[in-house]
């Protein structure tokens, strides 16, 4: 190393950035004080609204109707052991119908929720989300396609008399 003015040749790099400016370009490298310094972007954090959200949304909804089992003690009940008299009735009531078509409902809400969750899916969106919207799309549609088959093949339901 040379104290000269006149020598221009350096040997070691003087200043303090890394040789390999690939690692200080990417989002994950840098911090978010070091990239607001250095003028970087930042990776983008997932919204109130982003698919995680509504990936875990959906799951829930989807729980809801398949922990309440309501939907397949309806479909075991009305449309695989029809011929089977249970406590006295010989067709299903109007409040049956009405729980089939709650169920229905929700798990259609279900349905939508991870369908939106998946139309939001990004660079940064974690593999779970993507993953449990998938798995609640089809548990979704399957459910439905239940309630939908219960619906039409379920006898016609009994006013309750009064």
């Amino acid at each position: 190393m040379s104290t000269s003015s006149e020598d221009t040749s350096t040997t070691a790099p003087t200043d303090d950035k890394p040789e390999n400016s690939e690692a200080v370009s990417t989002p994950e490298a840098v911090s978010t004080p070091e990239a607001f310094l250095t003028g970087q972007h930042t990776a983008p954090r997932p919204s109130l609204f982003g698919a995680e959200t509504f990936s875990v949304a959906g799951f829930l909804m989807l729980a809801t109707t398949l922990f309440a089992t309501e939907l397949i003690a309806i479909f075991s009940r009305w449309v695989l052991t029809p011929s089977i008299p249970a406590e006295g009735y010989d067709a299903p009531s109007v409040v049956v119908q009405g729980s089939l078509t709650g169920s229905a409902a929700l798990a259609g809400l279900a349905v939508i929720c991870a369908a939106i969750a998946l139309f939001r899916v990004g660079a940064t969106t974690r593999a779970w989300a993507r993953q449990l919207a998938s798995a609640t799309i089809l548990a979704g549609i399957l459910c439905v396609v239940l309630a939908v088959l219960t619906f039409v093949l379920m006898p016609t339901p009994v006013l309750p008399s009064t």
